[in-house]
């Protein structure tokens, strides 16, 4: 066969050659076809696939200003449910709960107000915030409206924000509907060029599987992560009793209000009076002012004290009066009129305050009479007060509590304050069996 090939390839019979030349050349041209022969036969060599083109994970960054030292991301929608619950329900673990577990919001608490660089992510943290990553913790989300809303804390719905307020603010943002672990993290800004906080969302089966944290998370660089709400405390008043002076200012009180002792209440102050104290506070709004909130001026007659000590145009309510929001803290009574020249000033004392315990059985019948009152009246938010009382620091915060929830009118809140726990526990559940 090869003889026949180098004949063909030489144009004529192999054994005709005789010189050595002639010789080597058809050597030379026998494995040469040899080669050829066995590259013709051989398999064509494999070709490595394409290399694979990462996609990036989606990014979002945003400002979020806040006056709640919070961040929140959210559809206020899914927390409609809470459209009658007070302000500052979700800083309770019994009203919060079921909405950690369904996976209904992600909030990260701060330790400031003011100014953040917050950025959203589908993927991992890149190179410079794995080295400025601080301390971080692990929710549930729940997407079914196509889109999370981040702000800084002013958006959870209550009784006096709206579900939807919020349904045409740019803060918005789209994603994919689905389950998500979410990793919120906080960052280092001295040790990188970084955000404040990153928020990973990442894509999961079932939400059932993400371990979350049992209530708001509080993310603090330099410190553990940490949670608070959880086994809050319900009614919780702490009169001050021993701050009462001699003299305050007086102010109107409203026969519809009733601020509690003890208690952050949102106090009503005429506008002339606002601006005499706006303008000697001045630039800082820093004044700490003593008043008095009273029906009356008359000896005996029962008021209530605190001590506001911030002052700005935006508490101005109207062209009428301000809304201050101050602790209230004690209840006293007016001794006299003391004469002023540049506002209207009372001497006053504080009362005793009732704080003996109240037998168990008399509390537990408290609590479920109060229970079954706040349903039967469809008391909004009532599954709230119900918790409330049932956490209730003491006797006293727990009547105080059912008090105010019931919104009895000042008049009638005068006459409680004058007796002890056992007689105060006695007009409440007599008044909450009357038709």
């Amino acid at each position: 066969m090869y003889s026949r090939l180098l004949q063909n390839i030489m144009g004529r019979p192999l054994f005709a050659i005789g010189d050595r030349r002639a010789l080597l050349l058809s050597a030379r041209l026998f494995l040469l076809s040899v080669l050829l022969l066995n590259a013709c036969a051989a398999p064509p060599a494999k070709q490595l696939p394409p290399p694979v083109q990462s996609t990036p994970a989606w990014s979002y960054s945003a400002v979020v200003n806040s006056n709640n030292k919070m961040i929140t991301l959210f559809d206020p929608v899914d927390l409609s449910h809470h459209e009658q619950d007070p302000p500052g329900w979700y800083q309770y673990d019994f009203a919060h709960a079921n909405d950690l577990e369904t996976g209904r919001f992600v909030a990260v608490v701060t330790d400031r107000n003011g100014r953040f660089d917050v950025r959203v992510t589908g993927g991992e943290l890149n190179d410079e915030e794995v080295i400025a990553a601080g301390p971080k913790a692990i929710m549930r989300l729940r997407v079914i409206n196509d889109r999370l809303l981040l702000s800084g804390g002013e958006a959870w719905p209550s009784e006096q924000v709206g579900s939807r307020d919020f349904a045409l603010d740019r803060r918005w943002f789209g994603i994919e509907n689905g389950d998500y672990r979410v990793i919120v993290t906080a960052l280092d800004k001295r040790v990188a060029r970084v955000h404040d906080y990153v928020f990973q969302l990442l894509p999961v089966e079932n939400i059932k599987s993400v371990k979350y944290a049992p209530g708001l998370v509080q993310l603090i660089v330099g410190q553990p992560a940490g949670v608070i709400g959880v086994k809050a405390r319900g009614f919780n008043f702490r009169p001050q009793c021993q701050k009462v002076p001699a003299k305050a200012t007086w102010v109107s009180l409203s026969a519809k209000d009733f601020p509690i002792p003890g208690s952050v209440h949102s106090l009503r102050v005429p506008a002339s009076l606002h601006k005499q104290f706006l303008n000697r506070a001045g630039p800082s709004g820093h004044l700490k002012v003593p008043l008095v909130f009273s029906r009356n001026t008359s000896s005996g007659t029962v008021g209530f004290y605190a001590e506001p000590d911030q002052w700005s145009k935006h508490q101005l309510y109207n062209a009428n009066e301000a809304i201050i929001k101050s602790p209230v803290l004690c209840a006293v009574k007016i001794v006299d009129v003391v004469s002023a020249t540049d506002d209207f000033k009372l001497s006053i004392r504080p009362m005793k305050q009732a704080n003996e315990k109240l037998n168990p059985g008399t509390r537990r019948a408290l609590v479920d009479q109060f229970a079954l009152w706040a349903r039967a009246t469809n008391m909004p938010g009532w599954r709230f007060h119900h918790s409330m009382a049932e956490r209730s620091r003491n006797d006293t915060s727990l009547l105080m509590g059912v008090l105010g929830s019931m919104r009895v009118n000042v008049t009638e809140a005068e006459g409680f304050l004058h007796h002890s726990n056992r007689q105060r526990a006695e007009i409440l559940m007599d008044k909450m069996i009357q038709p």
